[in-house]
């Protein structure tokens, strides 16, 4: 390759790649333009030429990630995620294409049989579950080998790997999304360089659970309610016990609920482990749930919701609510079996305010210990969804369906935690670039 360009330069009276030479020679440089990228982007430029994968292999592996953030959007009906960067304002940079089937409608969504997918919360994942998938990744290429020569002494045929594990061994050490799907219905865990599917977390096999929307994770758990009656789970990981030819994501060779190690929407097992839902509550009767955060003292769940209206045979996302109705529920962690611990007290995972380090909670944080309303006084909000606490962890920020954004005084203003204290409209026109489809419904950022 080295080669080739030095000829065609010389053939043309001068260097044509004078970014290669630079990058061979002064490796600092190069690096500190690579930093000017997004993962994604630095991902796709280490295709082009083995300079630039020298350069970006080593800063992929690194546990904090050296690259500029990128946005990543969750669009429903088409069921993809958006990568937007954040630095060009309105412009896609690209976007995944994986999709599926489901094996069933939902009443609720009303969606064509041309593309009946449906994506809706996304959140970055535990940082205690980063860990395994590094494990994972790590002792798979030594464990698939073991078996592959098992295989053919006994004279058979080598072992094959999943899809699913190959992206995994691929791109280990970004971070892990994971994505509420209608169509599992359960949680799908994505790697946040590739935006690619890694496999089911966890598929909602009983009765409840059935309609996930918001998500957030905390160090060590993922949170999901659900649209009916404000359901919220708690979901903890069953890391894989991995031993010589085991596969799927258990170690007695099942995966997820099916025995062949595919679940029965389509997606492969997790390789590293699986989800296990350990407590569900319902936090709002009679109120359809949206979105999710958790605070940065580690205590309480927020919960976006409003009361259910009739759309008619019309998409309910695109239905102007009839009131604003619209308000936002506090979740003690307490009641979902969660203790306060030094862990707890850190920001969660899903970048919902905090900064990593404990911080003191307000007695308003802790006086509960049951769900209850947090919003006070006039209604402002009208099927508000997405969710998020300032960066200083003293206000929450809501989308609110025709309003904008509203910022509601959090826990840290005392007596005044729950009133409304701005709101700022936002403009229809940012959305304009957007798939035709595309209902974008959150947002996570991909650190």
């Amino acid at each position: 390759m080295r080669k080739k360009e030095k000829s065609l330069g010389s053939s043309l009276g001068g260097p044509v790649f004078p970014l290669l030479d630079l990058l061979d020679q002064c490796k600092d440089v190069g690096t500190h333009i690579l930093s000017h990228l997004t993962r994604r982007q630095a991902l796709l430029a280490s295709g082009a030429c083995r300079s630039l994968r020298r350069l970006v292999v080593p800063m992929l592996e690194r546990l904090e990630s050296p690259f500029r953030k990128a946005l990543v959007v969750a669009c429903s009906l088409p069921g993809r995620l958006i990568d937007v960067d954040v630095s060009q304002p309105g412009g896609l940079v690209m976007w995944n294409t994986c999709h599926t089937r489901p094996r069933r409608r939902c009443s609720r969504r009303s969606t064509s049989e041309a593309n009946p997918v449906w994506t809706t919360g996304l959140s970055v994942g535990p940082s205690a579950w980063e860990a395994h998938r590094r494990a994972a990744a790590e002792a798979g290429p030594a464990a698939e080998a073991g078996a592959a020569a098992r295989t053919t002494s006994n004279g058979g045929a080598p072992a094959g790997t999943s899809p699913a594990a190959g992206r995994l061994r691929a791109a280990a050490s970004g971070p892990t999304l994971y994505a509420c799907r209608y169509d599992a219905p359960g949680v799908l865990a994505l790697d946040g360089t590739t935006l690619l599917p890694l496999g089911l977390l966890v598929r909602f096999t009983d009765e409840r659970m059935q309609q996930p929307e918001g998500i957030c994770a905390s160090p060590d758990a993922l949170f999901v309610v659900d649209a009916e009656n404000c359901m919220v789970a708690r979901i903890g990981l069953e890391p894989l016990a991995r031993r010589p030819g085991a596969r799927g994501a258990r170690g007695d060779g099942g995966g997820g609920d099916d025995d062949d190690g595919e679940d029965t929407c389509g997606w492969g097992s997790l390789p590293y482990g699986r989800g296990v839902v350990l407590a569900i509550i319902v936090a709002g009767e009679g109120r359809v749930g949206w979105g999710l955060t958790i605070d940065p003292y580690g205590t309480c769940l927020y919960c976006s919701a409003d009361m259910p209206y009739g759309t008619g045979r019309r998409q309910y996302s695109r239905c102007p609510p009839p009131a604003t109705t619209g308000t936002l529920l506090c979740v003690p962690l307490s009641c979902l079996g969660v203790g306060r611990s030094a862990e707890a007290a850190a920001a969660g995972g899903d970048g919902g305010g905090g900064s990593g380090a404990a911080v003191q909670a307000p007695p308003a944080a802790t006086a509960h210990t049951l769900p209850y309303t947090f919003t006070r006084g006039p209604p402002v909000l009208r099927r508000p969804s997405g969710l998020r606490f300032a960066p200083d962890g003293r206000s929450i920020w809501v989308t609110s369906y025709d309003t904008g954004l509203v910022q509601v005084a959090g826990p840290a203003y005392g007596d005044a935690a729950g009133t409304v204290l701005r709101v700022a409209a936002a403009a229809a026109a940012a959305a304009r670039n957007l798939p035709a489809q595309g209902a974008a419904e959150t947002v996570a950022v991909d650190l």
